[in-house]
């Protein structure tokens, strides 16, 4: 699959989940934001906040057996926080 994104961004991450929808993590002034697609014709949905802690950087995102997103980044020097997404990136806990 190739995938033209517009735009600068900051250290993404996109992943395809078993239903076609992309999801593409990025970094803004040290927040991690995230934003979907129905598909690769589908266009993109505007992008939500994850994180507003301003120190955060390098996401890693995917899906787990149960259709929870689970989101990892690293959050200051040396600490790595890894969050949960039960509905598709709406709402976020933290694991």
């Amino acid at each position: 699959m190739a995938l033209q994104i517009g735009g600068p961004h900051g250290r993404p991450h996109i992943f395809e989940d078993a239903v076609g929808q992309l999801f593409l993590f990025d970094v803004r002034e040290g927040n991690i934001r995230m934003r979907r697609k129905g598909g690769l014709t589908s266009p993109w949905e505007k992008p939500r906040w994850v994180t507003n802690e301003e120190n955060s950087d390098y996401p890693w995102a995917d899906k787990d057996s149960r259709g929870r997103i689970i989101l990892s980044y690293q959050q200051g020097p040396g600490q790595v926080k890894l969050l949960h997404s039960p509905d598709d990136g709406h709402s976020w806990e933290e694991v």
